[in-house]
């Protein structure tokens, strides 16, 4: 049985005829942000016609439109292509008001989510905000009431990376990073591999997250959530042991039995080196080797001729009923049920196995 919170954005504390509105307040964390890197974000606000002074008043908005140009502006002044994503990081909970506002009697994740998504309509009324729980996943979808020109994908960015921030503060030990899957049409605004999390293209306008259901009974903790620390990215060093990682376990996925000890070799470390610096990122080999296997079995089904059969014995799994069981325990589906998914997305035509 599937639960449904849903709020449709301006029906409630908006006029209709400011539907696609949004509050001007809440580009702040954009704005903080950019002066923490000191970039000045006048000539991006000045540029659309915005009044600087008008951004501190709770009570302005402006048209979903403008605050996405905004958005992009601002990127590009920076030359930052995940601005989003940054400002999200960065941003303190308690500080923006539709967050502040919700955590006040919340305590637990759901009970938070529930209460952003009756808040939301008093903020904005170009987006719906929807939260479905069936007994094993939670999907928290946000939907765009119009097709705008300028494009929404710093806006997603932010939104991903605040969700993601949320979860991991909240669930603490319960926190594994591939149990999320992050579903856009602007892939391309989120930085890759983005926090260990699944990132999957889609044609839908809006944003989709989804996690394990268990965690929306996680408590809130309401001091943790004001004192929420920004995400501090780890050293560029311990990224670059990953991505050497998974660069050299592409050549050496065929193996079943791929260890710590064959890929530390591999890329020359002492296999306790190995272990530390992935400890230090929250992950493992085992973990990185998994999530390693469901992208290149994605890509496989997506981009190439292989039959599925094929496709498992590239990946370590010669029994195709084995890698069946392995894709669908970490997407919900069999591989052929995802090739014909994505064969309908209208993106690519895959043969027939």
């Amino acid at each position: 049985m599937v639960s449904v919170w849903h709020a449709q954005l301006g029906a409630l504390y908006m006029p209709t005829s400011q539907e696609g509105f949004i509050r001007l307040i809440l580009v702040k964390p954009f704005l903080d942000y950019l002066e923490e890197k000191r970039v000045n974000p006048l000539p991006a606000i000045q540029a659309l016609g915005i009044n600087p002074a008008h951004v501190d008043d709770p009570q302005m908005s402006v048209h979903g439109e403008i605050i996405y140009g905004l958005l992009n502006t601002m990127a590009e002044l920076a030359n930052d292509p995940y601005l989003g994503c940054h400002a999200g990081e960065r941003m303190q909970f308690a500080d923006w008001p539709p967050y502040r506002a919700a955590a006040q009697k919340s305590g637990t994740l759901g009970e938070f989510l529930t209460r952003f998504i009756l808040e939301v309509p008093q903020q904005s009324s170009s987006v719906s905000h929807t939260l479905q729980v069936t007994n094993s996943e939670a999907s928290y979808k946000i939907k765009r009431f119009f097709e705008p020109n300028n494009s929404p994908g710093q806006a997603e960015g932010f939104a991903a990376s605040h969700y993601i921030r949320l979860f991991q503060l909240v669930t603490e030990d319960l926190w594994v990073s591939e149990q999320v899957r992050i579903e856009t049409r602007f892939p391309e605004y989120l930085p890759p591999a983005y926090s260990g999390v699944r990132v999957v293209p889609q044609s839908n306008d809006g944003l989709v997250v989804r996690f394990p259901a268990e965690w929306l009974v996680s408590k809130l903790d309401l001091r943790s959530f004001k004192n929420s620390s920004p995400t501090v990215q780890p050293e560029a060093s311990t990224i670059s042991v990953i991505a050497a990682l998974r660069s050299v376990a592409r050549s050496l996925m065929a193996s079943s039995d791929l260890d710590t000890a064959t890929l530390a070799q591999a890329l020359g470390l002492d296999s306790g080196r190995l272990t530390n610096v992935l400890r230090t990122r929250k992950t493992t080999v085992a973990r990185e080797i998994r999530k390693l296997r469901v992208d290149m079995a994605i890509e496989a089904l997506e981009d190439s001729g292989q039959t599925i059969g094929d496709i498992g014995v590239s990946l370590g799994y010669p029994n195709q009923s084995h890698f069946t069981r392995f894709f669908r325990s970490q997407t919900g589906q069999t591989p052929s049920e995802y090739r014909i998914a994505y064969r309908k997305s209208g993106s690519q035509t895959a043969p027939e196995t």
